[in-house]
């Protein structure tokens, strides 16, 4: 698997126990739909059947995802103590908008 995403073994371990990434994994696993999605693309990378550019749309439409249900607005206010107020950045500036398919 590591080899697949152009990491270390050491680090898929460190991002599945928590050691890294651990306040991103919690916040994915709050949405349904973002954990959906990562399964499928995990799913996908364990049977070889997907490139990087699925990947890549995938990752898109998480994000896009964890951006429309606010679980982002968390991460941003710790990240930005300056930031007043209500923040709608997430909603003003958009990533692309992926529907993804598997290519027949």
């Amino acid at each position: 698997m590591a080899a697949k995403m152009g990491v270390t073994p050491a680090a898929v371990t460190h991002y599945l126990k928590g050691v890294r990434g651990g306040y991103s994994m919690n916040m994915v696993n709050k949405s349904r739909k973002a954990r959906k999605i990562l399964s499928e693309l995990a799913n996908d990378l364990a049977r070889d059947e997907t490139d990087m550019t699925i990947v890549l749309r995938k990752v898109c439409e998480v994000c896009n995802c964890i951006r429309s249900e606010r679980l982002i607005c968390r991460m941003c206010r710790n990240s930005l103590p300056g930031l007043s107020g209500e923040c709608d950045l997430c909603f003003v500036v958009r990533c692309m908008d992926f529907s993804v398919n598997k290519p027949k």
